[in-house]
């Protein structure tokens, strides 16, 4: 009888041993497979990220020109000055700093944001859908959305186009208007 309770034990510490084996060979597997399929092209840098600095439109327009993805903005400024930041490759802020702001300032002030993200307007046709969830046009045929109960933000994209933008403003009308007036456009 002890000899058939030892071997049951055996038998479980083996089973567990072939279970951690298998599970540290999936691991493995699951960790070549995410390096061989990651997207990042050695021989293409990704744009340079980076905290908020004041820009001039100039030098806006050489970033984006620079860049692989658009950037979007509302237009040169007028009493006000440029904020651009980067803090990922995928996203880029344009801000709209007024009075006595600087580079970094955390007041609320007009912002637009460009992000990279497939089908786009898709992506924004399916938010809409949720309870909640706004959906408009906008000039050239772009897909508009926000949250009813929460708009802080007013988001955009267009059709064929890789890249979603959110346009924050510190009322919500001025963003909407913004949006659904054309005027937000690629910095160009």
């Amino acid at each position: 009888m002890r000899w058939r309770e030892q071997s049951a034990e055996a038998r479980l510490t083996r089973r567990q041993a072939r279970l951690g084996a298998g599970l540290a060979t999936a691991i493995a597997v699951l960790l070549v497979l995410w390096l061989l399929i990651d997207d990042n092209d050695p021989a293409e840098p990704e744009p340079v990220t980076g905290g908020a600095r004041i820009v001039g439109a100039d030098e806006l327009r050489r970033m984006a020109a620079a860049g692989k993805d658009p950037v979007y903005w509302a237009g040169p400024p007028a009493g006000s000055q440029l904020e651009l930041s980067r803090p990922e490759a995928t996203r880029t802020y344009v801000r709209y700093l007024v009075g006595d702001a600087e580079a970094g300032d955390r007041r609320p002030f007009l912002t637009v944001g460009s992000y990279r993200i497939g089908d786009a307007a898709a992506v924004l046709r399916r938010q809409g859908a949720r309870p909640g969830g706004v959906l408009a046009t906008a000039p050239r045929g772009g897909t508009v959305y926000f949250e009813r109960k929460s708009p802080q933000s007013v988001y955009l994209a267009y059709p064929g186009e890789n890249v979603e933008i959110e346009v924050y403003a510190p009322s919500f009308q001025q963003a909407l208007g913004l949006v659904t007036s054309g005027r937000i456009v690629p910095v160009e």
